[in-house]
């Protein structure tokens, strides 16, 4: 290991500047990516057989228990991992 002058350790920093904001960068994306595990993991314990990296899918289970849908939205909202939340909520009607 070197040690650098004061001089020569400020003609460096305008390599290491970019360096250092691609790391930071990328310690944010990690940052980001362990809360989105975290809410599907959430997802997953609240209905164990759902679908929860996008589009996340709570099953038809939302019928049988509609604050489902209402955690989803919200784990996902909250987790940051996603830009944008648009809901589709599908049934089949039937007639006797």
């Amino acid at each position: 290991m070197r040690l650098y002058e004061v001089e020569e350790a400020r003609a460096l920093l305008p390599r290491l500047r970019p360096v250092l904001e691609r790391l930071r960068e990328a310690f944010a994306a990690l940052r980001g990516e362990r809360a989105l595990e975290a809410a599907q993991r959430r997802m997953r314990e609240l209905v164990p057989f759902a679908a929860p990296r996008n589009p996340i899918d709570v099953t038809g289970q939302v019928l049988n228990d509609f604050s489902l849908l209402d955690q989803a939205i919200d784990l996902a909202t909250a987790s940051g991992g996603y830009g944008s939340v648009v809901s589709f909520q599908g049934s089949v009607g039937r007639n006797p």
